[in-house]
């Protein structure tokens, strides 16, 4: 199966870029050649570590939302990722509805996926949630990152929450050392030629605390994408 994935959150500063990139990392690891969208054209992020396969789009623009969405639904022989800049996030989504883009997408044997990074707020839960419905039966992947800090036990206790926290699809982002983060986002580093043989100079335990981060975070994309594959198993509700 290939898929659309959409990278979303409704904040700044949530972690979408770094989970973009491991996405496209974990298609790389599994021998694919993903098209990659940034659309922040300006710094663009992924343009920079992809330069290959990453094409930098203005939503704001007509002629970009066009080749936006023809590069999400045309049929192609791997897997696509949108890096969703925060404060496009509604604009999209209209966009998304109003075309009729899931259903096109599905025609050229594409499946379509959300993975919304929300904050440790109610408010943001409460968003989450109204994009999963918004969307229909289009999967939805509930992600948490570490770190963006705890959630209030007053907030897990809501039904918001706790609607997210009951998917199946629901992944975490594994806290990791500032550090060793500093390190990841060093222009030349390929997450994957690191989990395949590493050619940066480090300490045994620099290695090793780097490589059990990335082995947990690939792996929970990986289980929650298996699980979309085999989504005639999920009730519609729980997707």
């Amino acid at each position: 199966m290939n898929f659309a994935i959409i990278v979303a959150s409704a904040r700044a500063r949530s972690g979408k870029t770094l989970l973009a990139r491991l996405l496209a990392e974990n298609f790389i690891l599994g021998g694919q050649q993903p098209a990659i969208f940034d659309t922040d054209p300006v710094a663009a992020p992924l343009v920079a570590r992809f330069p290959n396969d990453a094409l930098a789009l203005d939503i704001d623009r007509v002629t970009d939302q066009m080749a936006l969405f023809d590069g999400l639904s045309t049929a192609a022989a791997n897997s696509r990722i949108l890096d969703l800049k925060h404060d496009s996030f509604r604009k999209f989504f209209d966009l998304m509805l109003e075309s009729d883009y899931i259903r096109e997408a599905r025609a050229n044997e594409i499946e379509p996926v959300v993975f919304h990074i929300a904050g440790p707020d109610q408010e943001a839960f409460e968003q989450a949630n109204e994009l999963r419905l918004g969307i229909g039966d289009c999967p939805f992947v509930f992600v948490e990152n570490a770190f963006l800090g705890d959630i209030k036990p007053s907030v897990r206790s809501s039904d918001a929450f706790r609607t997210l926290a009951d998917l199946p699809t629901r992944m975490l982002i594994p806290a990791l050392d500032p550090y060793f983060m500093e390190l990841l986002e060093e222009q030349d580093v390929s997450l994957s030629e690191f989990i395949r043989e590493p050619t940066m100079k480090m300490s045994p335990e620099t290695r090793a605390a780097i490589r059990s981060w990335l082995v947990k975070a690939l792996a929970e994309i990986y289980r929650v994408l298996r699980l979309i594959e085999r989504r005639d198993q999920l009730s519609p509700a729980r997707r």
